[in-house]
């Protein structure tokens, strides 16, 4: 994954709602990828917070933050 080709759309500390974001995102025909900092290289050792990422293409940002917007409302 390169980082230039995707822009972050949605973070979280529950990977359950990123992997939940992600497959809606896909339904509607958005292509998403979900980042868990936990199972990166980039995780300190000493750190116990970890963020789970939603990325997109540039192309469907707006799409994407739209849904989670309306997603954000409903939970």
């Amino acid at each position: 994954m390169d980082p230039k080709d995707w822009n972050l759309v949605y973070e979280t500390n529950d990977k359950f709602d990123a992997e939940l974001i992600k497959a809606h995102l896909q339904e509607m025909d958005v292509e998403a990828y979900v980042f868990d900092h936990q199972a990166s290289m980039f995780k300190s050792l000493n750190q116990t917070n970890y963020a789970v990422g939603v990325y997109v293409h540039p192309e469907n940002e707006s799409k994407a933050k739209a849904y989670i917007e309306e997603h954000n409302k409903k939970s």
